[in-house]
């Protein structure tokens, strides 16, 4: 398939992830991505970018206290990554 890269597991790191409980699948798909062990694949909030880093997160934030105030109602769209991460 031209013009696509991809990633080949590293099969200690997947043998280590199998070891410690992942699935042999995710383990092979994380140790394409440099997971060596299962504490690295679990999120942590301290992992994600503050909200003040948000672009235009003020207007969004005004924007939502209307829509409470006025029980408008209000969807949240999102989708899963390709590794099975939420991203929403």
């Amino acid at each position: 398939m031209d013009g696509y890269a991809f990633r080949r597991p590293n099969e200690p790191a997947a043998l280590a992830l199998m070891n410690q409980g992942c699935a042999p699948w995710l383990a092979r798909l994380l140790s394409a991505r440099g997971v060596s062990c299962a504490e690295e694949a679990k999120p942590a909030l301290s992992g994600l970018l503050h909200y003040s880093a948000l672009r235009h997160i003020d207007a969004v934030a005004q924007r939502l206290g209307r829509a409470i105030e006025s029980q408008e109602r209000i969807v949240v769209v999102g989708d899963y990554d390709a590794d099975g991460a939420a991203g929403v």
